[in-house]
């Protein structure tokens, strides 16, 4: 079912890992997406965004030694729907990005092309898909009167 919702679709790669680049590559193009990249780097996922519409992304948050979160601000303000993907706690994600859906490596198959569905059938509702299952890890829990 996933795989007929995102069929079709350009989605931007940034990963820094060779093998879970290529995993992700490999997952999107047999979902029948069109995978911009994969790209390594700030700087190449930035021109890549500046240089064609993009339907979604799939962003990890550590790209070589700097954050993705300028890539970030680029897709939203273009009104680019993505998902961080990461080995890193979901507590790195900046305040203002913390609306994004978030998946923890390793995922599965499945996992990656559900979530990326749910995305681009509904941007708005599919933000909280994940970081409401870490909530717990951003606010401390309320003390016992």
């Amino acid at each position: 079912m996933s795989q007929i919702r995102i069929a079709g679709q350009k989605i931007l790669v940034a990963e820094d890992d060779t093998l879970q680049a290529m995993f992700l590559q490999e997952a999107l193009v047999g979902a029948g997406c069109c995978v911009i990249g994969p790209v390594a780097s700030l700087s190449a996922a930035l021109n890549l965004i500046e240089s064609g519409n993009l339907d979604a992304a799939v962003l990890d948050i550590r790209l070589g030694a700097t954050d993705c979160f300028a890539v970030a601000a680029a897709l939203c303000e273009r009104g680019t729907p993505f998902l961080f993907l990461s080995g890193y706690p979901a507590t790195r994600v900046p305040y203002d990005l913390r609306d994004r859906p978030y998946l923890d490596k390793p995922i599965s198959v499945e996992e990656l092309l559900r979530t990326l569905a749910e995305l681009l059938l509904n941007p708005r509702r599919s933000a909280s898909l994940r970081f409401e299952e870490v909530r717990s890890q951003l606010e401390p829990a309320p003390r016992p009167l």
